[in-house]
Parts: structure tokens; sequence; C-alpha cells
């Protein structure tokens, strides 16, 4: 279940959501500031930005710039869901992204820890080979939010875009009622 402070949010209208997968917090915050201001509604922490930077500074120095904007730590969580969870949230974030190929125990350890600090767990389905069903479970297991997201390296080989995903997000908002994110193919 959503927590409240995002639910009015995330449950309204369709949100513009960036990423910011840069190597260099300087550089991810200057193209922050533009697009928080052009009004963008959610800034991702990028899975390379919290790399190169660590989920600590990365998260912090962006909410520390933006105290208003609904952010988002990348952080495609395979293991060790609850510690992945509490040290996004505990510095910042709104949102914690877990992949949908985790084991069961896994995603419900970090929904639980979710739930327990008041941040949402977003399941991104990159990669997974029958996302359907996978979101079928997902859905049992209680997660917030279904991230429909095309990586990098397959828009890149396979010239693949969200737009071509079009049956497949009719199928997902049949599946799961929450909120839906679509994510890949797009660029400024």
């Amino acid at each position: 279940m959503l927590p409240n402070k995002l639910r009015s949010k995330l449950e309204t209208r369709p949100l513009l959501q960036v990423a910011l997968d840069f190597i260099d917090i300087s550089e991810a915050i200057s193209i922050a500031e533009k697009v928080w201001k052009a009004g963008v509604d959610i800034l991702e922490i990028g899975t390379p930005l919290i790399k190169a930077e660590g989920v600590r500074r990365a998260v912090t120095i962006t909410r520390n710039r933006f105290p208003e904007a609904i952010i988002l730590a990348d952080m495609k969580t395979a293991d060790v869901g609850a510690l992945e969870v509490e040290l996004a949230a505990n510095s910042g974030a709104d949102i914690v992204t877990v992949l949908g190929t985790a084991d069961d125990e896994v995603i419900k350890s970090a929904i639980n820890k979710a739930q327990e600090l008041g941040v949402a767990i977003e399941i991104d389905m990159i990669g997974h080979r029958d996302p359907i069903n996978r979101i079928k479970r997902i859905k049992e297991l209680g997660a917030d939010i279904v991230g429909l997201h095309i990586g990098i390296d397959v828009q890149r080989q396979r010239g693949f875009t969200a737009e071509a995903i079009g049956s497949l997000i009719k199928t997902a908002k049949q599946v799961f009622k929450g909120p839906i994110a679509i994510a890949g193919g797009l660029k400024p």
C-alpha cells in the first residue's frame, strides 16, 4: 500500500520522472535543477549515480537541494531488500526500486521495511521474461508500483523503445491496479 504522503501525488495523474543517470553528482544536480524548474515530478537517482557516488551521498545531496521533490532511488535491489531500502530511505528517498527478478523473499523484506519507514517500493521489471505473470505475484506480495523498463543496452542494440511495449502496458494495467511506471526509449 502506498504511503499516504505519496498516494495523493501518484494516484491522481500521470507524472513525469527524469532519470539522473550520470556518474558525477555535480552534473546530475545541474540537470535536476533545470528539469525541476520545468515541472518534473520525480527525480530519479539513477543506478550509475548511486554506484559512482554512493546511495547516501547521491540521495542526500539531491534531497537537500530539492526538499519538495519526489525522490526515487533506482537501487535495482536483487538481495538484502530490507537493508537497501533502509539505506535509501534514511538518505531521503521516497521510492526505492527492487528488481522483479529478485526472489519473493527479497521483495517481501523490501516491502516490509518500506512500510515501516513510510516509503514506496517500485518493482522494476527490467529483463524479466514473463512480466505479466510476475506482476500478478508482485501484486500479491504488496508492491506499490510496477515499473515496465527497457534497459539502455536493449534500446541501443535492438532499437526497442517504450512506445513498442503498448500491449504489455495495457495488460499490466488490467492486472495491477496501482501506479505503473514506463521507462526507457525516451530521450531529451
